[in-house]
C-alpha cells in the first residue's frame, strides 16, 4: 500500500469519505473537506503541488487552493479535525 492509499484510507476512515470519492469530481462539502484533507497530509509529507494534483486527479492550482484554505481555516473546524485525527492513523513516517 502506497502512502497515498493510505492517506486516502485514514481520511476516509475519519470524515466517511470512500477513497472513490476524494478521487472522484463530486464537489458536495463533505468529500471537499476530505478531498482538502488528503492534499494537506500529502503537501506536509513534501510532496509537490504538481504530485498531489497527479495522484488526486486534480490540478495543481486547485491542490495549491487546498492546502491554502486548510491553512486558512481555524483550528477545531471538521477539516482539522479530519486533518489531526487521520494524521494519528498514519502515525509518525
Amino acid at each position: 500500500m502506497t502512502y497515498t492509499d493510505r492517506v486516502l484510507w485514514a481520511v476516509g476512515l475519519t470524515s466517511g469519505v470512500r477513497p472513490v470519492e476524494v478521487l472522484g469530481d463530486i464537489r458536495t462539502h463533505r468529500i471537499t473537506m476530505a478531498r482538502w484533507a488528503a492534499c494537506a497530509l500529502l503537501r506536509r509529507r513534501g510532496l509537490s503541488y504538481s504530485t498531489i494534483g497527479r495522484l488526486l486527479n486534480l490540478d495543481q492550482s486547485s491542490v495549491r487552493y487546498a492546502v491554502g484554505q486548510t491553512e486558512a481555516y481555524e483550528p477545531g473546524t471538521p477539516v482539522h479535525i479530519a486533518i489531526a485525527a487521520a494524521q494519528a492513523l498514519l502515525g509518525k513516517e
